[in-house]
């Protein structure tokens, strides 16, 4: 069932005013209340309270994230404003998170993201590898804006960080294990303990199993949603002396199982309508009326089931994170930290991509990536002024092989699209940030960093027709799907129809590029008093060029095949306020962003569904309120909500009519709730909870074109929970219902115009109940 955005904000408010009564009704009663949870973050390459950091900056606890039960990485969108996600392959697989707008809506494993993803301290080129369970999580910092100073190139939009638990010097343990709908279990915990004064070791697991809830309505295929995920993380704490630490992290987490599910049905595309022989309209694509056929003469496949035909499946996504971070304090105002990290990461992933019992298109990605990198920064506190300052180095090798078989129906004889690039990506900075107060009151703040980039590309995509004489029933004799893997086999025999490689043979040196860049920042801060922010800052940011590659149009011209770098010029006022005894906080942010060249992907209306990234200017305005409060002992309320107005300028859709349009990925608002209470039990020392929260946002595109055929509605979900601990917090119990009210709600969508007139889409999880015991020893 389908809601507008009216319905949805409606919906919300109500939710947002009967979570309030509650907190307004302890107010009234000046209950005795505690205080709201301390938060530190290291937005600045060092541990400060986030009340003192003029950054907008959203922070999830383990306790918040444990209560909400966030289960994966892209779950923390359901209580940070202006974010987004649409994990369109399932866990472990392309991000494609959107801040404030901001966002790459490729899902090649070769393109980076202007949203930089950190896992203890270490930036990750592919942004499958962030995509994991959270489990053993510190908190997660969002980091809104650009953040090229101390974190980089690539993060013009912000970043999101993950921050594990470190070994501790205390022996502890706790487990786990929670069941709840579609036979779903997940099991997880962690031992710490101190081996010496000098060694802690700490190893944490975590294993999830669920059956599908999309159903096929065929039967020759698994149900949708069926997913195994496993993860285990060892951490190594050595302290030889009072101002020296090391802290190893070797984790590896894999995800596999037929994991997402698609509907489908019919689009067009609208004539160009013409004025004076100027193009003024048309040429976007709309959804046709419901029931409509394809080009292939097949209906829509709607009402929360799926009908594909081919293999679906994770098979399966695998990362390997190693790091090493080592900590030296000099002296007590001067400390040196030094992170050394290596990432390899695999997809495996096998799609039908037309979602029907009709082979018209399949594919199969298997994209391998290794990157190495080191990061050197000291810290020097004057008192006065403060300096942090450093080195980075980068070096990344990613395999991109993608197979594609096209209309192999036994009718149309079929087509096989084979695209293979070999990249490589490396890359040095050097970068200074100071800290100057200027009084009591107002501190100065100026960073700058200096970047060289380099990255060179093989690539080739070929479009294979049938051998002549071929057997219409089996096109490909030699080239076979099974159920387990997909596609697999050779093309023996097949005719190349269509060649367009781009490598060191016919690339004319565009296949490489050597490029310097600048990012900067100014700010200026005024704490008039304890407890309050103000702050305003003009950054400069940068994010490197790239290729197209993957399933680009046949006829991509050479010249297209690189992008260029974004130029970011952002503008942001904000404030931070502490009150009534730190028992609330209000955080707001206003800002205005000047892109160049900004990159996005586009789907080619024609052919057969090639695409391309593309460099448009962009300007983004909008803003974010975050307030949290504790009126009572045991009682905390907090509300947040995002505003954007993201827009592309002089655009041109597959009709050619350029106009200003919406950036992909870009709902306009966004807002979410959250009510906990927890009160003792009459007897005992056993604590009871009760929790409500929700979140909606606007409806976004998924393509800078702005085609109705790819508008992805509104949403509203509601999730709720209630928990009881005993034996002194030691034993817990937990019952929790997502998606309250079970709505089918859309996550994606793809438009493919070109492979039978067809969209297909994605929805996000049905009602899920669970219930969870754990134990903390």
């Amino acid at each position: 069932m389908m809601y507008n955005n009216k319905t949805q904000f409606t919906a919300l408010t109500l939710v947002l005013a009967l979570a309030a009564l509650p907190a307004m009704a302890a107010l009234a009663a000046e209950t005795q209340s505690g205080q709201l949870e301390e938060i530190v973050v290291t937005a600045q390459k060092r541990e400060q309270r986030l009340s003192d950091v003029g950054i907008s900056v959203s922070v999830l606890s383990e306790t918040v994230m444990r209560n909400a039960k966030l289960q994966l990485t892209t779950d923390i969108i359901k209580l940070v404003p202006n974010l987004e996600n649409i994990s369109i392959f399932g866990p472990g697989t392309n991000t494609n998170f959107s801040l404030r707008g901001v966002a790459q809506n490729d899902f090649n494993d070769g393109t980076e993201s202007p949203i930089a993803t950190y896992v203890d301290d270490v930036y990750l080129v592919v942004t499958g590898a962030g995509s994991f369970p959270l489990y053993d999580m510190q908190r997660v910092e969002v980091l809104r804006g650009p953040q090229g100073t101390l974190f980089g190139r690539n993060s013009t939009g912000g970043l999101i960080h993950f921050l594990s638990a470190d070994p501790g010097k205390e022996n502890s343990a706790s487990a786990s294990a929670s069941f709840g709908s579609y036979q779903e279990q997940i099991y997880q915990g962690f031992v710490n303990t101190a081996l010496s004064d000098k060694v802690q070791v700490r190893i944490a697991g975590y294993y999830s199993n669920k059956n599908g809830w999309q159903h096929n309505i065929t039967g020759n295929q698994p149900d949708a949603g069926q997913l195994q995920t496993m993860g285990v993380r060892l951490g190594i704490n050595f302290e030889p002396t009072d101002r020296v630490k090391d802290t190893l992290k070797l984790s590896f987490n894999e995800a596999e199982g037929h994991s997402s599910g698609i509907w489908r049905d019919a689009i067009g595309q609208n004539p160009v309508v013409t004025v004076n022989g100027v193009k003024v309209s048309g040429g976007d694509l709309f959804v046709k009326p419901a029931g409509s056929l394809d080009g292939f003469g097949i209906g829509p496949t709607l009402g929360g089931n799926t009908d594909n035909g081919q293999v679906r499946r994770l098979n399966p996504t695998r990362s390997f994170l190693a790091v090493n971070k080592l900590v030296w304090n000099v002296a007590d105002h001067l400390s040196v930290t030094s992170v050394t990290a290596y990432n390899s990461y695999l997809r495996d992933v096998v799609e039908d991509c037309d979602g029907s019992q009709a082979q018209e298109c399949a594919t199969h990605y298997k994209n391998p990536s290794h990157q190495i990198t080191e990061e050197v920064r000291a810290y020097l506190d004057e008192g006065s002024a403060r300096y942090t300052f450093g080195v980075f180095g980068l070096t990344q090798r990613v395999f991109v092989d993608t197979v594609a078989p096209i209309l192999n129906d036994g009718v149309h004889g079929g087509l096989v699209i084979v695209s293979s690039a070999r990249q490589k990506t490396s890359g040095e900075a050097i970068f200074a940030n100071g800290e100057f107060d200027l009084s009591p009151q107002f501190t100065f703040i100026a960073g700058l960093r200096g970047a060289h980039d380099e990255k060179h590309i093989n690539e080739s995509y070929i479009i294979y027709l049938p051998p002549p004489g071929f057997n219409p029933a089996n096109p490909f004799p030699s080239y076979v799907a099974t159920p387990d893997i997909g596609a697999t086999g050779d093309l023996k025999g097949a005719t190349a129809v269509v060649t367009n490689n781009f490598d060191d043979q016919n690339a004319g040196g565009l296949n490489s590029f050597s490029k310097y860049s600048v990012s900067g920042k100014l700010e200026l801060d005024y704490k008039p008093e304890k407890g309050v922010l103000f702050y305003g800052s003009a950054s400069r940011g940068t994010k490197a060029p790239g290729f197209n590659h993957g399933f680009i149009a046949g006829g991509l011209a050479k010249a297209n095949f690189p992008y260029a770098g974004e130029t970011l010029y952002a503008y942001e006022v904000g404030s931070k306020f502490e009150f009534w005894d730190h028992r609330a906080s209000l955080n707001t942010a206003i800002y205005h962003y000047n892109y160049k060249n900004y990159q996005a992907l586009s789907f080619a209306a024609g052919g057969v569904g090639g695409s391309s990234v593309s460099n448009y200017d962009a300007k983004l305005t909008g803003g974010e309120i975050e307030f949290n409060i504790k009126p009572a002992s045991g009682l905390t309320f907090s509300i947040n909500a995002g505003y954007s107005n993201a827009k592309t300028l002089d655009v041109p859709n597959s009709g050619g009519v350029v106009a200003d349009r919406k950036l992909p990925i870009a709902p306009e608002w966004t807002a979410s709730t959250q009510l906990r209470y927890e009160t003792p039990l009459a007897t005992g020392d056993n604590i009871v909870g009760f929790q409500v929260s929700a979140h909606a946002r606007a409806s976004f595109f998924t393509n800078p074109d702005n085609d109705p055929a790819a508008q992805v509605p509104g949403e509203t979900t509601i999730d709720a929970g209630t928990d009881l601990s005993t034996l002194g917090g030691k034993l817990r119990f937990a019952l929790t219902v997502k998606n309250l009210a079970d709505k089918r709600y859309v996550v994606s969508i793809f438009p493919l115009l070109g492979v039978g007139g067809i969209r297909y889409g994605f929805y996000g999880d049905p009602r899920w109940f669970s219930g969870e015991v754990s134990y903390h020893f």
